[in-house]
């Protein structure tokens, strides 16, 4: 009879720890692109949360209300506002162009009376790059909003 010993050949080992090192190097690729991408949702969200920000602290100051109640008939010109958002260490830039020019102001809607259409350019500094976003918006005529509770609650 052989004398054969129990165990493992070398051969043996070097093929497992080889599909063991394969496998390791898969997830460990597959932990950075998921941590890539949380990265780059997580900016995205603030972006947006930065936006949301920026619309709603130029849309309170669009248009003013005189002594006797009545609302501005044009919306203020918004240029280079700058808006301190929780999440941002710097303030963002927002301005309102009229559409298809470099131009600040808004352009009066040819259908709807009381309606303004203008670009907001929100823009900012983030690693050492400006960046910027610039997306259409719809300004209507009316009371702001706190100017609105204001009203209720002396009522």
């Amino acid at each position: 009879m052989a004398d054969r010993r129990a165990g493992f050949t070398l051969m043996e080992m070097l093929v497992a720890f080889a599909l063991l090192l394969i496998g390791l190097t898969t997830i460990i690729g597959l932990m950075s692109a998921g941590t890539a991408a949380h990265h780059n949702a997580s900016a995205r969200d603030r972006a947006a949360q930065a936006l949301a920000a920026a619309r709603l602290s130029v849309q309170e100051d669009l248009f003013t209300v005189d002594a006797a109640g009545s609302v501005s008939a044009r919306p203020r010109v918004v240029l280079d506002d700058r808006i301190t958002v929780p999440g941002f260490s710097r303030p963002l830039t927002v301005r309102v162009l009229v559409p298809g020019s470099d131009q600040p102001g808004w352009r009066e809607s040819e259908t709807v009376p009381g309606e303004f259409i203008g670009e907001v350019e929100v823009s900012w500094q983030e690693r050492g790059r400006v960046r910027s976003l610039t997306f259409p918006w719809i300004a209507v005529r009316e009371i702001p909003y706190m100017e609105a509770v204001q009203r209720a609650m002396e009522r």
